[in-house]
């Protein structure tokens, strides 16, 4: 039993029981259709989400509670490859379709406008999009084009780049990124030719990279984006870019001059999706599901819990550390802060969004005032005033009898007529006061001081379930135990809170 024991406990300890914890939402309520091919996270108001189908473009503005259409979508090939914010201004939000590139004219009223329709299918079929104010990045099936005055005239970029079909951009400090048929392509100086910095000839070629497991046959045929760039850019000094192909994964630390490959090992098929790193710890998406890669660790791991699909198209993380899926199966979010150790500026000017779609403390003390049936002042009123028209309905007595007469001519006595007598009585004192409202007003008192009983504990539960919250936002803790210790804290009090509400927190994060 001991033997047992210490197992169960090295196993919740462990890095892996711990990559567990990560439990995925699904956030479906008003989507026509649940194949979702991309997702936009804003990075100012990270409860503003927009997500793509084959049908339409859906926005939400509350972390997914509800969905809305800010785009219909009409024909077999106007499919939406990729959604992206300016970078430099939130309330941009671009869609690169199979049928061009669409922007948002006017946020409010969802009305979009189409900035780019190229020459040819090819052309037409935008890819990618990077946009940052006025600079903006297109990818296409056909070539990268480039934009200066956010989107009103556009040139193609010279050379090999400007016919190859653009798989992913991205853009560190220094450099611009561009992944095309299993090649990287690099940028210091827009008006100079774009240089190949990797490919497959180069990975082999390079003595720097050891250990390169290429892909089999199989899995080349079953990979679907044929390369893709993501720059970590958490710390500015110490960018780095990744770049994943049909031979593996490469990690770059020097801008791009050098690159060495990334372990392999845990990772199940080669169809890599997209790219997001968070404190030293990268995550992707695939055909196969969603994979970490721990910092100082050297294998992958699954994460699975709350995935009721294993293909995931795009995945992204959000200012709050929540992490965001988009599958053929619909979305889903993360719970909470379960990835991001770190709060960054963003979070914490935007605190309380991180709350919006938890119930307020007020919705919760009237679901313990109904839980608990305690009596309301205007039912205590309605009490006291049919108490007082009682009064005006008498009191009936209605009885049956016989009379008994007296002859003194005969000295006798004889019973009848048998007859039927009403009596009807009133106590207009009871206008006044009334046993019956004295017994209301007892009752009262007992159901005043058990509903402050009640809702003097239930908000001292949710304040300091709100403050635990915070604490865990603004500082994740680090150590494992402390880690541990906070979220069985947490759930401790949401069922505490639930036991006074009849399971109504619950029920309003969906934990049911």
């Amino acid at each position: 039993m001991r033997k047992i024991i210490i197992i169960i406990v090295v196993i919740l300890l462990s890095p892996r029981a711990l990559s567990a914890t990560l439990t995925m939402r699904q956030l479906n309520k008003g989507l026509r259709d649940l194949d979702i091919s991309a997702i936009a996270v804003s990075y100012k108001n990270p409860n503003l989400v927009y997500i793509s189908s084959n049908r339409a473009i859906y926005r939400t503005e509350d972390a997914g509670k509800s969905w809305k259409v800010a785009l219909g979508l009409r024909g077999v090939s106007k499919k939406v490859n990729f959604l992206s914010f300016d970078r430099e201004d939130p309330s941009i939000i671009y869609a690169a379709s199979q049928d061009g590139l669409f922007r948002i004219k006017d946020f409010n009223s969802n009305v979009w406008e189409k900035v780019f329709s190229g020459i040819g299918e090819l052309q037409k079929n935008c890819t990618v999009i990077l946009a940052e104010g006025n600079l903006v990045f297109l990818g296409t099936k056909a070539g990268l084009f480039i934009s200066r005055d956010r989107g009103k005239n556009w040139y193609r970029v010279k050379g090999s780049l400007g016919n190859l079909s653009i798989a992913s951009i991205d853009k560190s400090s220094t450099d611009v990124f561009v992944a095309a048929e299993g090649s990287l392509f690099a940028s210091h100086d827009l008006n100079a030719e774009w240089k190949k910095v990797f490919g497959m000839r180069l990975a082999q070629e390079n003595s720097d990279i050891e250990d390169i497991d290429f892909a089999s046959e199989e899995s080349l045929e079953d990979t679907e984006i044929s390369g893709y760039v993501f720059v970590d850019s958490e710390d500015v000094v110490y960018e780095k870019i990744y770049f994943s192909s049909k031979s593996g994964i490469f990690v770059s630390l020097d801008k791009g001059v050098s690159f060495k490959s990334v372990s392999s090992v845990g990772l199940t098929g080669s169809s890599i999706r997209n790219m997001v790193a968070d404190s030293g710890d990268l995550y992707l998406s695939s055909k196969k599901g969603v994979f970490v890669l721990r910092k100082e660790r050297k294998a992958w791991e699954s994460i699975y819990q709350g995935l009721i699909s294993q293909d995931i198209r795009f995945i992204a993380l959000d200012s709050f550390g929540r992490m965001w899926l988009a599958s053929d199966n619909g979305v889903s979010r993360s719970r909470g802060t379960e990835v991001s150790k770190t709060a960054s500026l963003a979070r914490l000017e935007n605190w309380e969004l991180y709350f919006k779609d938890e119930p307020t403390v007020g919705q919760i003390r009237l679901a313990a005032i109904k839980y608990a049936e305690v009596i309301s002042p205007k039912k205590i009123n309605n009490l006291r005033k049919g108490a007082r028209l009682k009064t005006l309905l008498p009191d009936f007595d209605l009885d049956y009898g016989k009379t008994i007469n007296y002859d003194s001519g005969s000295d006798k006595y004889y019973i009848g007529p048998r007859d039927w007598s009403v009596g009807l009585s009133w106590d207009l004192g009871d206008l006044v006061w009334s046993d019956q409202q004295r017994l209301i007003d007892s009752q009262t008192r007992l159901m005043v001081q058990l509903r402050e009983d009640i809702l003097t504990e239930v908000i001292r539960l949710y304040f300091e379930r709100r403050r635990l919250q915070t604490d865990i936002f603004v500082s994740p803790p680090e150590d494992l135990n402390v880690k541990i210790e906070s979220e069985l804290r947490l759930q401790e009090l949401t069922a505490r809170i639930d036991g006074l509400t009849g399971g109504y927190l619950s029920k309003q994060l969906g934990l049911e």
